[in-house]
């Protein structure tokens, strides 16, 4: 058998003319190569996915939420005004009076001791002057406060 006889790198059967070998059937080109692959090497490209925000969502309604979207997060709410919760509770010793409503129970809880120990919230000093209960319900979790005097 001549050298180069047999197949051809392409896998088509090869004449064999002398020292030159002949690929017999159609030559390959790009485009058959270019068939033969799984995916396009050049592919289209995609229209930009619009940032939340951004023009082409949907309007807000009078709520804050955009019209037919589903909410992941639960709405925020106002801060609390600790300063005159704790002059509030000072005038009304012994009273309960609501703090704020928190969406989460563990920042109901952790806001609870800080009002206890006068932690971070120093409207509340001295510590152990103020007792804390939360309280559940459907809108999350609500902290009370009234003031007991200092501790002697």
């Amino acid at each position: 058998m001549a050298p180069g006889a047999g197949r051809a790198r392409t896998g088509t059967p090869t004449v064999s003319s002398g020292t030159r070998t002949l690929a017999a059937g159609p030559s390959p080109t790009a485009e058959h190569a270019a068939a033969a692959l799984p995916f396009s090497p050049h592919p289209q490209p995609r229209a930009p996915t619009p940032l939340p925000g951004a023009r082409g969502l949907p309007p807000r309604d009078f709520d804050g939420d955009r019209e037919g979207a589903v909410m992941g997060r639960r709405m925020k709410r106002p801060c609390a005004d600790h300063t005159s919760r704790a002059n509030d509770c000072r005038r009304h010793p012994g009273v309960w009076i609501e703090v704020g409503t928190y969406n989460g129970s563990d920042s109901a809880f952790r806001t609870a001791r800080f009002i206890r120990l006068a932690d971070r919230l120093p409207c509340y000093a001295p510590a152990g002057a103020f007792e804390t209960r939360v309280c559940t319900c459907d809108e999350g979790a609500v902290v009370y406060a009234r003031y007991i005097g200092p501790i002697r």
